[in-house]
């Protein structure tokens, strides 16, 4: 890459948001602790996460708390949809194998739990475990009018082609696999209302063992992210963060990332 294009990339804007995923799973009784950690850390350096919950599992110690916290800090601090039970269905909560009916049941019954739990708090923007989801699921997401749909995309070149490929067809699913419409206006102009946010940068680098990625590995797919992308979401799973020196990789970010005059931290919602 030529030293201009580089200045060019550090220069250009760009916004950040943080997705925490899975809040209401593996918790200990009263509040998961590592939840409590994680999100003290952003309020601390004064930076937003948008907490993905999900309705069904989640506990009403982990309610209050979150809404007590949201009461403490509203501008740093969102409550979005995270599935409805967290069930693997093969490819996820909401893949292939699960009809319109289905999906519809179980989205609609966790909006009407987070609303219950949440009233106002809850900022009506919805996340698919595993990043998993197919054609049915935006459209019934938008038909309940949640704001924002956030999925997964990626940076790397054969991604960006098929994502341009599908959008260019006018298409939900290419093959087995869904299209993004992370941040075009495309998706707005096929007659939908609801905009999609997505999450292109996983930090955990082994889900089982509950390993964190290295933080210069984190910052090559954020660098890579920034060639393409105006709207760069991290996402985070707060039960992963057991111990101080995974909390530090993420402190280390989130200062490294304070450091650019260039970079917005933004809530989901709030951005257009």
């Amino acid at each position: 890459m030529t030293s201009i294009l580089k200045k060019q990339i550090a220069n250009s804007k760009k916004i950040v948001f943080f997705r925490n995923d899975d809040v209401g799973l593996f918790s200990r009784l009263p509040v998961a602790t590592e939840l409590i950690n994680l999100t003290n850390l952003f309020t601390e350096l004064n930076i937003p996460i948008c907490h993905a919950v999900v309705p069904k599992v989640i506990d009403m110690e982990t309610v209050q708390w979150l809404k007590k916290a949201k009461a403490s800090y509203p501008h740093l601090i969102s409550i979005g949809q995270h599935g409805f039970k967290h069930v693997n269905y093969g490819q996820g909560e909401f893949d292939t194998s699960r009809s319109y009916q289905e999906q519809k049941y179980d989205i609609a019954a966790g909006m009407q739990l987070m609303l219950k739990y949440f009233d106002s708090d809850f900022s009506y923007w919805f996340s698919a475990p595993w990043i998993g989801y197919n054609r049915y699921t935006k459209e019934i997401c938008d038909k309940l009018e949640f704001k924002v749909f956030s999925g997964g995309v990626s940076p790397v070149w054969y991604a960006r082609l098929f994502n341009a490929l599908g959008r260019t067809l006018k298409l939900n699913v290419l093959g087995f696999k869904v299209i993004s419409y992370h941040k075009t206006s495309s998706f707005a102009q096929r007659g939908f209302n609801i905009s999609e946010i997505s999450v292109a940068i996983d930090v955990m680098q082994d889900y089982k063992l509950k390993q964190i990625k290295s933080l210069d590995v984190i910052l090559k797919r954020f660098y890579q992210c920034q060639k393409h992308f105006s709207v760069i979401g991290f996402m985070l799973h707060q039960w992963a963060f057991d111990n101080e020196k995974k909390l530090e990789i993420i402190r280390n970010l989130l200062c490294k990332l304070k450091e650019s005059p260039n970079i917005s931290f933004r809530l989901i919602e709030n951005i257009q």
